[in-house]
């Protein structure tokens, strides 16, 4: 860890008391006032010092998977760097790639009111949705005014500084627990990423070149406003499918249903008429097999899931075995009795500090069933990637432990027995975020699958560059011969 975060301290140190000259990559009239405010160098020890503290005492586990000699060295490399006052974007650049590197999905910093000010004041932002694949960079949508990026473009380059050293750089900040997890987020994340670490917006200088050819070209293009973004962004989602669920039919009797994120409460009546009328029209039209996409679903509402397994089986199932819940003093005082007590159970209210209630899972509370007159009792098929996380992750688990569908794809986004159920706090001094985990949750036992490691799927498809250039969906492809090969 140490070695990792010493290499982003070596380019923060060369860039740290310049911030006015990086500014000028940006639309400098859209900055928040304070944004080149400095934070004393004695506020800024306090802050980490307060971080530090808040890790150890509020996570269950913080050095899980990170030896706690390691953190602290990481921690006298960020305190060596406090020598003299730093902006707020410059003291969260030290911290995000520090608490990073605990590699809890839901421990981070969360630092997002300065690039927020910027975007919503018409600042411009980095005009290309990107995908990551092989450590290589490639344009996914263009939003700019130049038509030559296309889609499918690798870019090389982006301001001098090679996509390779970006792509590392961006992945460090990223506080996922598998490393595939962190690749992903680094490309969803890209461009509030790029502004956060190298203050870049306004102008961009790409080197690009078509794929496997190694004749490079530069273009200078100007960002775009999140109202051109937003703009471009419809006219884009209108030519393609960007619903957050949708279903229809393939051939061969095929339901392709396609769940994009775990709506909230407010959004589940009308997520309960969807599967109503959906799996209705499976039953009348006589769907053998159905395919369930859940590869762009990074969570949401876990009740979410409940619903849609109520569809697909008629056994007692549930998405969470066992839960530990770490009791805090601190979060006690801070939260007071109703709100812990909502959060995490009377039990752990009365539960002395710096000790763990473990809630085990009994065989009668899982779920039972409603009956259905039109669930589907056909084959099914989940398809998962890295992207598949939190909330969606856990319905993964669920129907891969109970058998209830076959997974394809890679693998998922989460360990399995993480962490989660953020508290949440402003670091002293600093007008940064610090999200820390309070409770472990174990899904329902899955013979083989070792705690902390990747859920992997029953068939394991890899998503390549040439996949990616001939616009091939090699999971999906899978799917469909496997259904072919087993209706035989």
């Amino acid at each position: 860890m140490e070695k990792k975060l010493l290499a982003l301290l070596l380019y923060t140190a060369a860039t740290f008391f310049t911030p006015h000259l990086l500014a000028q990559s940006l639309d400098r009239s859209a900055l928040p006032k304070d944004y080149f405010s400095l934070i004393p160098s004695e506020r800024l020890h306090e802050s980490l010092d307060s971080a530090v503290f808040l890790l150890e005492t509020v996570h269950p586990n913080c050095y899980a998977t990170t030896p706690k000699a390691a953190f602290q060295q990481s921690v006298s490399d960020v305190r060596s760097m406090l020598t003299k006052p730093l902006t707020r974007q410059q003291f969260a650049a030290l911290l995000t790639p520090l608490v990073a590197g605990l590699n809890c999905g839901h421990t981070f910093i969360y630092y997002r009111s300065d690039f927020a000010a910027y975007r919503d004041g018409g600042g411009r932002l980095f005009p290309f949705d990107v995908d990551v694949l092989d450590n290589r960079l490639f344009i996914k949508r263009n939003y700019s005014d130049n038509s030559q990026l296309a889609s499918g473009l690798e870019i090389s380059a982006i301001n001098g500084i090679t996509a390779k050293k970006i792509i590392n750089d961006l992945t460090r900040n990223q506080s996922d627990e598998l490393a595939v997890r962190k690749t992903v987020s680094a490309a969803t994340t890209f461009r509030r990423e790029v502004f956060n670490t190298y203050q870049w917006g306004a102008v961009f200088t790409l080197n690009v070149k078509k794929y496997n050819e190694a004749q490079t070209m530069t273009y200078s293009v100007s960002g775009v406003t999140n109202a051109r973004l937003s703009e471009r962004k419809k006219q884009l989602d209108s030519l393609e499918s960007s619903k957050i669920y949708s279903y229809k039919e393939l051939p061969n009797r095929i339901g392709y249903l396609e769940i994009n994120g775990m709506v909230s409460p407010d959004n589940r009546p009308a997520f309960l008429t969807f599967l109503k009328e959906s799996f209705g029209q499976m039953k009348s039209r006589g769907i053998q097999s159905l395919i369930i996409d859940v590869r762009k679903n990074a969570g949401g509402d876990s009740q979410t899931g409940d619903c849609l397994i109520d569809y697909l089986t008629d056994k007692p199932w549930t998405q969470f075995g066992k839960s530990e819940v770490y009791a805090c003093d601190y979060v006690k005082r801070e939260y007071g009795k109703e709100k812990y007590t909502a959060y995490f159970g009377p039990d752990a209210w009365l539960a002395p500090d710096d000790s763990m209630i473990v809630y085990d899972h009994q065989p009668e509370d899982d779920v039972k069933p409603n009956i259905n007159p039109i669930r589907f009792n056909g084959k099914k098929y989940l398809l998962v990637s890295p992207f598949t996380f939190s909330s969606a992750y856990s319905f993964t688990t669920a129907l891969k432990a109970y058998h209830i569908a076959t997974l394809v794809g890679q693998e998922a986004g989460g360990a399995y027995g993480g962490y989660g159920q953020c508290y949440i706090t402003k670091l002293l001094n600093a007008d940064i975020e610090l999200w820390i985990a309070t409770k472990r949750f174990f899904p329902p036992f899955i013979a083989g699958q070792i705690a902390g490691k990747a859920l992997m799927p029953d068939y394991y498809v890899p998503q390549t560059v040439d996949d990616l250039m001939q616009n091939k969906d090699a999971t999906l492809d899978f799917a469909l011969r496997l259904i072919a090969k087993e209706g035989k």
